[in-house]
């Protein structure tokens, strides 16, 4: 009877210890399923872990945030997460970001990312925190989003010469005289959010003689300005020899072709 019972038990233990093996490659085929599936993703995919109080750090990543970002995986692993951000401030925005993570268990955010080399781009990503063998863990998908970045930015700057074309000319409609109405075209055009010079300029129109620009309108220049370029005889200075030559005279600095000293 004993003898019956100890075989039973064996034969119950080998089941047991087949069913064990059997699951654990099943495991592991599942396993090496998730990473084949994890590195074919061509979104940038981040695994982080959460510190309390301190930076996420990076634990693992895909083949496609290796290729992006121009580091291995082993270069990347261990890492805090700020080795890939570009901003200065980097560091507060990432613990307000993790926190609100905490908060909110998934949030989407727009980052500026650093490469290896230097260079950056723009990124959305979509973060997920999760428990993980007991860790605060989160992962974030992210894409590259620098091309759309750029088409926004030029269908803003599109919009705004519109609107400041639409305003010039009917601005060019009243009867009001010349010189107003060229005053309040450069107040438009200075009034580009995106132009990055200074709101200084003026606008010449050739006299009756044909030999000479006259100022017609200013926005900015200083009181020397005004009479030094009140009348400029064609081909003299940059103003005379783009409006001699009918073409765009650019310069870099006041240099021998601006024979006018400028005091602002």
């Amino acid at each position: 009877m004993r003898d019956e019972e100890n075989n039973d038990r064996s034969a119950q233990n080998k089941r047991a210890a087949a069913d064990d093996k059997e699951l654990q490659t099943e495991m592991g085929k599942n396993t090496e399923w998730c990473r084949m599936l994890f590195d074919q993703v061509r979104d940038v995919i981040l695994v982080l872990e959460l510190q309390d109080g301190g930076l996420p750090v990076i634990r693992d990543v895909n083949k496609e945030a290796v290729r992006v970002f121009g580091y291995t995986r082993e270069e990347l692993c261990g890492q805090p997460i700020s080795l890939l951000e570009a901003e200065v401030s980097s560091e507060a925005v990432v613990l307000e970001r993790t926190r609100r993570t905490k908060r909110d268990s998934e949030q989407v955010f727009e980052v500026r990312h650093r490469r290896k080399d230097g260079t950056t781009f723009e990124a959305e990503a979509l973060a997920t925190e999760m428990m993980l063998d007991g860790k605060r863990m989160a992962i974030s998908i992210e894409r590259d989003i620098s091309e759309r970045k750029l088409a926004e930015k030029a269908a803003a700057e599109a919009y705004d010469i519109q609107t400041a074309l639409n305003a010039m000319l009917q601005g060019s409609l009243p009867n009001t005289p010349l010189r107003e109405k060229l005053g309040n075209h450069l107040a438009s055009l200075f009034a580009l959010p995106w132009l990055a010079v200074q709101p200084k300029g003026a606008v010449f129109l050739i006299n009756t003689k044909g030999d000479a620009l006259v100022l017609t309108a200013q926005q900015g220049l200083n009181p020397y300005l005004l009479k030094a370029c009140a009348n400029v005889p064609l081909g003299h200075c940059l103003c005379g020899k783009a409006a001699e030559s009918g073409q765009v005279v650019e310069s870099a600095c006041v240099g021998a072709d601006h024979p006018l000293p400028t005091r602002g």
